[in-house]
């Protein structure tokens, strides 16, 4: 996975991908950590579509930076989310979501179909 650190990132990882996934998440939640394993899980089975991720924790994002970079990812998809979420974005609008117990790597595959 690729991380996103800046609002650039995020706009060029949307507008240059014509399919791609996004895990939005925390490095001190377990949920966020399983959320990590299952969405690590599908980009395994999926190396030709590109993943991201984007860290919440203000110990691997400044908590200015995070801010804006949370609400340029929440104008992109719609709506704000808490960590874990994970998006499938295709052709720069949202297809499908799912929070904290719903990101599993059978639910990414349906949806990257």
């Amino acid at each position: 996975m690729q991380r996103i650190d800046s609002e650039q990132e995020l706009d060029a990882a949307i507008t240059t991908n014509h399919l791609l996934v996004i895990l939005l998440h925390t490095q001190s939640a377990v949920i966020s950590a399983r959320a990590h394993h299952e969405v690590a899980m599908s980009e395994l089975d999926h190396a030709h579509i590109p993943y991201f991720e984007l860290h919440t924790s203000k110990t691997r994002v400044d908590a200015t930076a995070n801010r804006s970079l949370i609400d340029a990812l929440a104008r992109h998809v719609g709506e704000h989310h808490d960590a874990p979420h994970v998006y499938v974005i295709k052709k720069g609008k949202l297809k499908w979501h799912a929070p904290h117990g719903g990101i599993r790597k059978e639910a990414i595959a349906a949806a990257l179909r």
